[in-house]
């Protein structure tokens, strides 16, 4: 009997290997703006729905994009597609992968879970041949002023009781559960993004560390941060991350920080030896939203 040893590797472990790679060789060139490719002031999203992606497939859109000078953010399947009546796929065109996480019981045993990746096949609007506006969700065109989207920044973080005081740097304290953060007046506009994006930016990325402790989200390598050189770049990966999410959601360009120099031969050497590395600081990094989104001190705006 022939045996077949060619067991084919599960699709969500070449997506994450993909996706590593592409960051690895960000990182490689450009340093500290490995994120200025692909991070975007406004988030990807189902055609049909308007369903914002969250976690991984905020990157797989987004480098999608990127690669290919997309401007509309809009994505759907094939049968999706069908449904609305579409055009063809343009010849040539290649999927942009689209993945769910659920969990799923053992079926012998309830008390055992398992992760279980689904991937499908999403494609642009703009790869299609002829598609119908008028059948997919409006894209908002108007773009808020830099002082609505402050002030909308500045709303969300103070719903969820984010204590922010001055300092000469930035930095969350756990001793006083406090953000730390220069004047705004001292950042300045640059080629990449303006002055008020650049301290937006910062406070994004404080604010993911600000969900870090026991009594928020109880992250390992939060807790670890002063102790292993490993978890403190863990730790400072997904708050870069997540403040690139952050940054899609309210619109402002994410711009990297200048400190992430001491961090980036680590995320590369993560990469290297563990891809899924890239996928799990996504998730921690969308669990660190939703937990803003979530909390118990967050009430609707009068």
């Amino acid at each position: 009997m022939k045996i077949d040893t060619d067991i084919k590797e599960p699709r969500i472990n070449r997506v994450q290997k993909e996706i590593a790679d592409k960051f690895i060789t960000m990182m490689k060139e450009d340093g500290i703006k490995w994120t200025a490719r692909w991070a975007q002031p406004r988030p990807c999203q189902n055609a049909i729905t308007g369903h914002v992606y969250t976690g991984s497939n905020v990157l797989t859109t987004a480098i999608a994009m990127m690669e290919n000078g997309w401007d509309d953010p809009r994505f759907l399947t094939i049968p999706a597609s069908r449904k609305i009546g579409a055009g063809n796929v343009i010849k040539g065109s290649k999927s942009t992968p689209i993945c769910f996480f659920t969990v799923v019981e053992d079926k012998n045993d309830p008390t055992k879970k398992y992760p279980r990746y689904k991937v499908y096949n999403g494609f642009n609007v703009a790869q299609f041949s002829s598609i119908d506006e008028s059948q997919l969700v409006p894209l908002n065109e108007h773009h808020p002023s830099v002082h609505i989207r402050s002030r909308n920044i500045d709303s969300f973080l103070d719903r969820a009781g984010v204590n922010i005081v001055k300092s000469q740097s930035a930095f969350y304290t756990r001793a006083t559960d406090k953000i730390s953060m220069p004047d705004p007046t001292t950042f300045l506009d640059t080629n990449d993004a303006t002055a008020s994006e650049n301290y937006y930016s910062t406070l994004l990325h404080e604010a993911i560390h600000y969900t870090g402790p026991s009594n928020r989200m109880d992250r390992g390598c939060f807790k670890e941060y002063h102790n292993s050189k490993a978890a403190r770049a863990e730790e400072e990966l997904i708050a870069e991350i997540g403040s690139v999410f952050l940054g899609s959601i309210f619109g402002i360009q994410h711009t990297p920080r200048e400190d992430n120099v001491a961090y980036v031969q680590s995320w590369i050497k993560n990469l290297e030896n563990k891809p899924s590395t890239v996928f799990s600081a996504a998730a921690e990094a969308n669990k660190a939203i939703e937990w803003f989104q979530n909390c118990p001190h967050m009430v609707q705006a009068a």
